[in-house]
């Protein structure tokens, strides 16, 4: 893509990461979007205790939530504004715990994006480096029209 087009697309993806800070799901864990580029994206968690357990640590859940945005989300950037992704399919492995108030980042990438199915890995990191998941997952989509 070239010209208009590129124009085009950043301000989808800009859009995408206000929209997205909107939904009731990621204001309660304090998740925040980053599109990378083309089938590359971040989801940030900041540290927000309404993430953890009783045990002081990130929940499982919502680390599976930091890898289901950053698998539904990567696949987005190569989808239409109009176009809907719905998760079919997810798996997380935990590496380790991550202390609430440890800010991570889900680094989402697209594998593969085709008529109805996308699939995408994620990593999920503190800032330091230290890997805290890793995941991917499959959308079903749903093209406009």
């Amino acid at each position: 893509m070239s010209g208009p087009a590129d124009t085009d697309r950043v301000a989808w993806w800009r859009a995408m990461e206000e929209r997205y800070g909107r939904s009731p799901v990621h204001e309660v864990f304090g998740l925040s979007l980053r599109v990378l580029g083309a089938g590359v994206v971040a989801v940030d968690y900041g540290g927000d205790p309404a993430a953890g357990n009783i045990h002081g640590t990130v929940s499982g859940g919502a680390i599976a939530q930091l890898v289901d945005s950053g698998v539904v989300q990567a696949c987005r950037t190569l989808l239409a504004a109009d176009d809907r992704a719905v998760t079919v399919a997810l798996a997380v492995s935990f590496v380790r715990a991550a202390r609430v108030g440890t800010p991570l980042s889900a680094v989402g990438r697209v594998v593969d994006v085709g008529g109805t199915l996308g699939t995408a890995r994620v990593e999920v990191a503190s800032g330091s480096g230290e890997v805290v998941a890793i995941g991917q997952g499959t959308v079903r989509i749903r093209r406009a029209g």
